[in-house]
């Protein structure tokens, strides 16, 4: 088949799309139409309502943003360094970043549970660095699974399998050293935080919270509309405590990336330092109504993400 052959039948393939789904000029604007506004209202009145969440969050993401573009410059300018492992950390907050905002953009179309399902990610993610900050992992090998997995000797197959293996025994080492038996936490504290890792696998796998949710409403009767998002106080407050939770614990960790020759500026010492206030009111403001997980969670950041101001990259030995 020529290229100009091959060309003609993508144009005949879309005309034929826009012509079947085309609704008075709009491709999709039958019934997707209806779904997308109900995804603008909706997701305005997530930003109406969670107002002190929308402001705390945006500032988190812009400092996160500057820390990043401004370690990144300094690299374009002099080079990286030579530790070997810094260029990976960096993207591996980098990785965190753009899954932060992600969430984000989904909690502000109406989707706060799949935003919710991205945060079991970021979760993860954020346990790898504290483990690294806190000098558990013994090398980047161990972290990804490479150790004796990409021997000459096995299938490709065999590989990915052994290094799946692989990562998640790390992965149960990271976890213990932070919220379980290894953590030092008090017993209350480390169940506490267990059920709170956990309730991220409902979502995550199989969407349980929506399906369950969805039912539920649709049994009493208050199903809106059976395909687009509709306001849900409960879904919401899971994704608005999650997200302050987390983003906590980043900001914890954002001195860690810092190249110490780099000098940063007071400017950037006042907001991390208004930033980390912020979060502490929050979370003293859940605790203060009774919720548990709150309290758990302050143990665990004073305890495993105790990093700050006088902290900066170190390469994990």
């Amino acid at each position: 088949m020529t290229d100009e052959r091959r060309r003609l039948e993508i144009i005949q393939w879309q005309d034929r799309l826009h012509e079947l789904f085309n609704y008075n000029g709009v491709l999709g604007g039958k019934t997707l139409a209806i779904t997308k506004e109900l995804e603008r209202t909706v997701g305005q009145l997530f930003v109406q309502k969670f107002h002190g969440h929308r402001l705390l969050t945006d500032a988190f993401l812009d400092f996160f943003a500057e820390t990043l573009h401004t370690q990144s410059s300094y690299h374009l300018q002099h080079g990286w360094p030579k530790e070997p492992h810094y260029a990976l950390t960096f993207f591996m907050y980098l990785t965190i970043f753009r899954t932060v905002r992600a969430t984000e953009v989904l909690s502000v179309h109406g989707y706060p549970m799949q935003g919710y399902a991205l945060q079991r990610s970021i979760k993860d993610q954020v346990f790898i660095l504290c483990a690294i900050a806190n000098n558990v992992i013994i090398g980047f090998n161990e972290l990804f699974g490479w150790e004796d997995a990409l021997n000459t000797g096995a299938t490709q197959i065999q590989q990915t399998r052994k290094s799946a293996a692989n990562r998640l025994k790390i992965e149960r080492k990271i976890r213990s050293f932070i919220i379980g038996q290894e953590s030092g936490l008090s017993e209350e504290t480390r169940d506490e935080l267990v059920h709170w890792d956990l309730l991220f696998n409902l979502e995550t796998h199989r969407g349980l919270f929506t399906l369950f949710n969805t039912l539920g409403n649709a049994l009493k009767g208050k199903m809106v509309d059976v395909l687009g998002p509709s306001p849900d106080e409960t879904n919401e407050a899971m994704f608005f405590n999650r997200s302050n939770e987390l983003n906590w614990m980043i900001l914890r960790l954002i001195p860690c990336i810092r190249r110490k020759e780099l000098v940063w500026s007071d400017e950037w010492t006042k907001k991390w330092r208004l930033l980390e206030e912020s979060f502490r009111m929050m979370n003293e403001g859940l605790a203060e109504l009774g919720k548990k997980i709150p309290v758990a969670h302050l143990e665990m950041i004073e305890a495993k993400f105790k990093f700050g101001l006088n902290d900066y990259y170190f390469e994990p030995k």
